[in-house]
């Protein structure tokens, strides 16, 4: 049946556009008050960051996330939302892998990182810190209600250097306030297309991760 599109900007203004043909019943799109360029492809590719996972912990071992792609996103970004670990003064680690399987096993990393507490004597600067198998979220922290974890970090996993950055807040078991913000760099040539999530000890009792995409 004929029908027509009403095109409203939310304020009251409007273009009708009446169409001959079948549409079923009349649309309307609203088009908020800003500029922004909308990519032809899907809802969720906006044609810039691109929701590619959202994750809600209980009580879980680890989360594999194998949603990356290098063919379609040049880095990676992951904010991990109101963590509260099942066992007291450990950490979040995320190994990067590649078909199903782990490839950061037995692979070194080298980290790069600055620790800052509310009590002056906790602050630190790690520039010798070398992990094997892990990129890191965040150093040990508590597990009482007060104590989760805010994080955002960046991983851009192409070619040989793998480069992981991380920025945080959390509270440990001291009642002391954290923040620590780091770099880690691996040199490995494997292609990654997933993330392991996990705690240096024990379960992820609840909270969220998100993973967005950089578009190339």
């Amino acid at each position: 049946m004929p029908g027509s599109i009403k095109i409203d900007d939310g304020s009251g203004n409007y273009t009708i556009l009446t169409n001959a043909g079948s549409l079923g019943s009349d649309k309307t799109i609203t088009i908020p008050n800003e500029t922004a360029t909308i990519a032809t492809t899907t809802a969720t590719n906006l044609g810039g960051l691109v929701k590619l996972a959202e994750y809600t912990f209980s009580n879980d071992a680890d989360k594999d996330l194998d949603v990356l792609d290098e063919n379609n996103y040049i880095g990676y970004l992951i904010h991990f939302k109101d963590i509260i670990l099942g066992t007291d003064e450990k950490a979040i680690r995320v190994g990067l892998r590649n078909d199903g399987s782990d490839v950061l096993t037995s692979s070194t990393t080298h980290r790069g990182s600055w620790h800052m507490a509310t009590n002056s004597s906790a602050s630190f600067q790690g520039l010798a810190a070398n992990p094997t198998g892990y990129f890191e979220a965040s150093f040990n922290f508590g597990n009482a209600t007060n104590e989760m974890l805010q994080s955002t970090c960046q991983l851009w996993a192409h070619g040989t250097q793998k480069l992981w950055e991380w920025a945080n807040t959390y509270e440990g078991s001291d009642g002391v306030q954290d923040a620590s913000k780091g770099i880690q760099v691996l040199r490995n040539n494997a292609t990654v297309d997933g993330i392991r999530i996990y705690a240096s000890t024990g379960n992820i009792a609840s909270g969220t991760v998100c993973v967005w995409g950089y578009k190339k």
